[in-house]
């Protein structure tokens, strides 16, 4: 009980320090959940909740490695399952990663990120035939951390398959906006080293695969991916019958 006790209280230490820190612009660091022995408890509760871990992932859990805030110039997913304005919503989204805890050296520049940003309620939630809908898949890499925070600074590096803004019809209801990264899956059998070239989805609907509700799945085992992040955001029409 008390080796539980100290790392509870190295935790709180250290996210207080985090948060204090200066300089951090727009991103911050997510608040970790309360155990430290399962820093990653609140994003898996928030996505097995929603039931975004069944949809989108098949069930299975993630490989946790950071927690992830995404942002536009006016909105911010600063938790899961915030509710955005489509307005604010128009251009390419940023991404910050966190360690749970920090570490000397938090970035790798020759590791290889991938930003993906899917609808598995298209066109919704209780009819959702043309999920999953690929809004985004972009490549990005680790040029910079904060040593003390374990904040990394990703760079954009290109696009793998468009942006495509939001859009939920009128009378759908509410769509559950799912962003995902991914990380090359160095245990796979397959896994040749070196860079990955990523392939590019064929469509939007079903990601290219003409399945219901795979197409991430599928795209991640294609390139051998593993999903370290993920959180999500919540949107729906504006103007009109909802």
């Amino acid at each position: 009980m008390k080796q539980l006790s100290v790392l509870a209280e190295f935790a709180l230490a250290l996210q207080a320090v985090a948060f204090a820190a200066p300089n951090l612009g727009q991103f911050v660091l997510h608040p970790s959940s309360d155990n430290p022995l399962d820093p990653f408890g609140d994003e898996r509760r928030a996505l097995n909740r929603s039931g975004i871990l069944e949809d989108v992932f098949g069930g299975k859990d993630l490989d946790w490695a950071y927690y992830a805030k995404v942002a536009w110039d006016k909105a911010t997913v600063e938790y899961p399952g915030v509710i955005l304005d489509l307005s604010h919503l128009k251009e390419e989204p940023r991404i910050n990663l966190t360690l749970p805890l920090p570490k000397l050296a938090p970035c790798d520049p020759e590791e290889q990120f991938v930003l993906a940003v899917t609808d598995p309620d298209a066109p919704s939630q209780d009819n959702p035939k043309n999920g999953e809908f690929c809004h985004y898949l972009a490549e990005y890499a680790c040029r910079a951390a904060n040593v003390l925070t374990s904040v990394l600074d990703l760079e954009y590096i290109k696009d793998i398959k468009s942006y495509k803004p939001p859009a939920p019809p009128a009378g759908t209801g509410t769509h559950r906006y799912v962003v995902v990264v991914f990380t090359p899956d160095d245990d796979d059998a397959n896994d040749g080293g070196g860079k990955r070239d990523f392939t590019k989805p064929e469509s939007r609907k079903h990601w290219g695969y003409g399945e219901k509700g795979k197409g991430l799945r599928k795209w991640a085992k294609e390139n051998d991916m593993k999903p370290v992040a993920a959180t999500y955001f919540v949107a729906m029409h504006q103007g009109g019958d909802n």
